[in-house]
């Protein structure tokens, strides 16, 4: 069984110049139709807005707990004296 993705239709009007004109030029440099392009700016902005920084950022934290860093400073300076 596989799971299908509903999709629905979506048309945008007006749309300044300048702005088609940017969705275009990075269309174009990544090989992408002005469709997908704009698909994939969409998908990034609904991603953004469910991941808030400071859960990102806890997540981050509990990953590296626990683990023993060395003082960067001190290696830093260890390197410069050799």
């Amino acid at each position: 069984m596989t799971d299908k993705k509903e999709y629905k239709i979506l048309t945008v009007r007006n749309i300044p110049v300048d702005v088609y004109r940017s969705i275009s030029s990075l269309a174009k440099e990544n090989k992408r139709s002005i469709q997908a392009q704009i698909l994939l700016l969409l998908e990034k902005a609904s991603l953004l807005t469910k991941l808030k920084p400071l859960d990102t950022a806890s997540k981050i934290r509990a990953s590296l707990e626990g683990r023993k860093f060395k003082n960067v400073v001190e290696e830093i300076r260890d390197e410069r004296d050799r």
